[in-house]
């Protein structure tokens, strides 16, 4: 009965070690492959992670921003849904200035909505 419980006991120490490990392993490949932070605040954040171990991994996940989806750029875009809306706007006050005539206008709002 003895061996059993040892052998269940070195499992278990296993299965919870080994994905520790792996987190801790990720949370330094993270932090080294970071654009954000200078070299000075990543030596910070090793330090922290090597002295605090799980808890600094935590409170480091924890307060580190979320990159942005992948394929969108970090500038800020106008979407094309609000762009049309814009000229549109801009479309209709031209022609209730008389800058427009009716069918140019409505020509103009075709195109745009792709009808």
């Amino acid at each position: 009965m003895q061996t059993i419980d040892d052998a269940f006991s070195a499992l278990f120490w296993v299965a919870i070690t080994v994905p520790l490990i792996a987190l801790w392993i990720a949370g330094f490949w993270d932090l080294a492959h970071r654009d954000d932070l200078s070299v000075f605040r990543k030596a910070v954040w090793v330090v922290i992670l090597i002295v605090t171990f799980y808890i600094g991994l935590a409170v480091y996940f924890a307060t580190r921003p979320l990159r942005p989806p992948a394929g969108k750029g970090t500038s800020r875009t106008v979407p094309r849904a609000s762009r049309i809306v814009a000229e549109l706007e801009e479309l209709a006050a031209k022609q209730e200035a008389g800058q427009l005539t009716d069918d140019a206008y409505l020509s103009r709002k075709r195109e745009l909505l792709s009808l």
